[in-house]
């Protein structure tokens, strides 16, 4: 956007100032779907399996897993994080804010970021894309997380450079050879080699 152009022709240019309801909201919508399988179980409905259910339950394998209990890893705990923590409270799960990478000591409240990624049964990006966080989760990261793990990306913007619009851990993912889901609901610069 050409601001200069705005602000000579009198237009205000801004950020939406508060983002910190839709962004959680729609974490948690990304999440629901994925633990109880929400595409899967409406492609078989369409496709009229639900209809010919002998049972009264309609249940495809293996069951959608719980929320409660879990622990959510959190990367960026501003406003947003902060909204996703409490939210994951009040479905039962654990948060886990992460420290930045490379901290020489973990604040108060934090936890190492190497056992953010160990413990993580959702692991959910929302920080900024700046020199620290470029490449922050690549292949050796994501072959840290527990094994059935997803990662929700909601960080804050830069276009990919894996070709195709696809992060390598997404490819990885989707060539079977992936430890866990990957959303890039918006993305992360995602550099490393596979």
């Amino acid at each position: 956007m050409d601001v200069a152009a705005c602000h000579e022709r009198g237009v205000a240019v801004c950020n939406i100032c508060d983002w910190s309801v839709s962004v959680p909201e729609h974490v948690f919508a990304l999440l629901l779907a994925l633990r109880r399988q929400l595409p899967r179980y409406q492609r078989a409905v369409a496709a009229g399996q639900g209809q010919a259910s002998l049972t009264y339950g309609f249940v495809l394998p293996p069951l959608p897993v719980t929320l409660s209990g879990s622990v959510m890893g959190l990367i960026g705990y501003g406003a947003l994080g902060g909204q996703v923590a409490a939210l994951a409270r009040a479905f039962g799960m654990t948060p886990l804010i992460a420290e930045r990478r490379e901290a020489a000591s973990v604040r108060a409240g934090r936890t190492l970021f190497g056992e953010v990624l160990a413990r993580s049964d959702v692991l959910v990006i929302l920080c900024p894309l700046t020199a620290e966080t470029r490449d922050l989760i690549g292949v050796p990261e994501m072959a840290r997380l527990p094994a059935g793990a997803l990662v929700i990306n909601c960080a804050r913007r830069h276009r990919e450079r894996g070709g195709a619009g696809r992060s390598a851990p997404a490819r990885r993912t989707r060539r079977g050879q992936g430890r866990c889901a990957v959303l890039a609901t918006s993305s992360l610069s995602w550099t490393r080699p596979i």
